[in-house]
């Protein structure tokens, strides 16, 4: 990265296997959406937080069955979580699975799986039934990203690459979406004034939201499940995961309409 001044960025890009020449890239600015573990942040020398859970998501794969509709359906329960995303490799669907049973075996993972899908999902359950195998199964360990700073000079951070979430929250995307669209349009007021006071209000208006969601995420581990008679964590910020920052709502709608 050559230079990362507002309005004056550029980056030489070198192939990674030796061959062929470095290319230049000019823009007026950079924006990082290169995930948890950012090469961009690195390059602009971004200080950066990964904090690691203390538990384990267990993915199952499944030959996606055909005419499956593409819709992520999450089974809360008050022994685990199933979430059941299609399409997540091409010709897969997984079933993330959180069990409050954390010392489950692989077998134990896709029965479990298995009977819980299968409750309600008349086409999957008879597919995880017949070609889920224990040995397919895989374990991922979900993270936090916190990064000191979204924009340094002329580098800005989107999505993952700002505040990676852990996966069992599920609000890594609606997040990058949101921000895409806020950021999106400050850098088209930009544009025309050159002036950068939108861009970072909406970092100072979005960044404490983003810290109380992702303090509150670092919850889901050991108490993901509530005790006897306490409430759901997601009972009662239905609304918000659903729809997004209350304060900003109105902007992405008048966002989306332009």
């Amino acid at each position: 990265m050559d230079s990362a001044l507002v309005g004056a960025c550029r980056c030489v890009v070198s192939p990674v296997d030796g061959g062929g020449q470095e290319m230049a890239l000019e823009s007026r600015w950079i924006v990082a959406a290169d995930g948890k573990q950012s090469s961009t942040r690195a390059l602009t020398g971004i200080e950066t937080h990964l904090e690691r859970a203390d538990y384990g998501l267990a993915l199952v794969p499944v030959p996606t069955p055909r005419n499956y509709p593409r819709t992520i359906r999450a089974h809360r329960r008050p022994d685990g979580m199933a979430t059941t995303v299609p399409g997540a490799s091409p010709g897969l669907t997984y079933v993330f699975t959180h069990m409050a049973d954390r010392t489950a075996s692989p077998e134990q993972v896709v029965q479990w799986a298995t009977r819980v899908v299968a409750a309600s999902d008349e086409i999957l359950g008879p597919a995880l039934a017949a070609e889920a195998r224990p040995e397919r199964t895989f374990r991922i360990e979900p993270q936090i990203v916190n990064a000191a700073a979204w924009r340094n000079d002329g580098v800005l951070l989107l999505g993952d690459s700002a505040h990676g979430m852990h996966n069992i929250g599920g609000q890594g995307l609606n997040t990058a979406l949101q921000d895409a669209l806020s950021l999106g349009d400050a850098l088209l007021r930009h544009a025309e004034d050159g002036k950068t006071e939108r861009i970072d209000g909406f970092i100072d208006r979005r960044r404490p939201f983003i810290d109380r969601l992702q303090d509150a995420q670092r919850t889901l581990g050991e108490a993901f499940w509530p005790e006897a008679g306490a409430e759901s964590w997601f009972r009662p910020r239905f609304a918000e995961l659903s729809l997004g920052q209350q304060e900003m709502r109105r902007d992405w709608r008048d966002i989306a309409a332009a």
